[in-house]
């Protein structure tokens, strides 16, 4: 295993980063993509209430700061994960859910089926919910 570490912001670091990070309106997309969204709020909105964090990758689409607030989620739970430049999202991914500090991770979908599996097996070794955005997949 090499040494390479999992940046993470602290939830402070959320409202910072947060403009530069991709977010999506649920109300100018498509109904399916609304459901989609909708379907993540509820989940984010319970999520937040745990004693973790909910992990964020540079590439998912979340909705927007005002979006997340009005749904009473708890901003202070999210941590956005930067992103590295020596480990794919995948890779980035599989470490955060190793570290089990989180009650969820939300990334954009993997290209790859198998790494899609990958993903899902890790997340239910560590009882961890993730959430891929940029389909309508959100598995546990």
């Amino acid at each position: 295993m090499n040494n390479h570490n999992v940046s993470l912001n602290n939830s402070n670091a959320f409202s910072a980063n947060y403009n530069r990070h991709n977010s999506v309106n649920p109300l100018q997309s498509s109904t399916a993509d609304q459901m989609d969204s909708l379907h993540l709020l509820r989940n984010l909105k319970e999520l937040s209430q745990l004693n973790k964090w909910i992990f964020i990758t540079h590439a998912a689409d979340i909705p927007s700061r005002a979006i997340l607030e009005a749904a009473g989620i708890d901003l202070r739970k999210l941590v956005v994960l930067k992103e590295s430049t020596s480990l794919s999202e995948l890779e980035v991914i599989n470490r955060a859910l190793c570290a089990n500090t989180a009650s969820a991770i939300i990334s954009s979908k993997p290209k790859l089926q198998e790494d899609v599996l990958s993903v899902l097996r890790n997340a239910t070794v560590y009882s961890t919910k993730v959430m891929f955005t940029g389909s309508s997949v959100s598995l546990h």
